[in-house]
């Protein structure tokens, strides 16, 4: 099979997420359906008796779709926050803070614009190392604040 859903076939990621917006007509868009309220599995569609949604593997895509605008916007915060602190503590040190700083804003970076290429959210291991950089961030931050 060629690319299941993949990054391959993004232009059916962009025609799903025009379905999904028709669908929803004026039904919540800015909500979403609900994280972790589509299921990929059969045996679990069949069992609550809900359609079988397609694997994404666009975490942004699929995290539109589950919590609608608000959730992305959300997400998007997550990420953006700390990495501007971040970049405004590394122009202002020239140590091993600032570059402790910038080593945590490329991961952290690097760790969103891989989101677009799989369902990051789905592997326990990244997202725990997610937020381990996001606490180390943090922690880094209050006590260059306190200094």
């Amino acid at each position: 099979m060629l690319g299941h859903f993949r990054l391959i076939e993004i232009d059916r990621h962009v025609h799903l997420l025009a379905q999904h917006a028709q669908l929803l007509d004026g039904r919540r868009p800015l909500l979403g359906e609900g994280f972790g309220s589509r299921l990929t599995d059969s045996a679990s569609a069949q069992q609550y008796h809900v359609p079988l949604a397609r694997i994404l593997d666009d975490q942004w895509l699929g995290s539109l779709l589950e919590t609608g605008l608000l959730g992305v916007g959300a997400l998007l915060w997550l990420f953006r926050r700390p990495v501007r602190r971040l970049k405004r503590l590394a122009r202002e040190t020239d140590g091993d803070d600032g570059w402790l700083a910038v080593a945590l804003v490329a991961a952290i970076d690097a760790f969103a614009i891989g989101m677009l290429t799989f369902d990051a959210l789905g592997f326990v291991q990244v997202t725990l190392t997610l937020f381990l950089m996001l606490a180390l961030s943090a922690r880094v931050l209050r006590l260059r604040e306190r200094a």
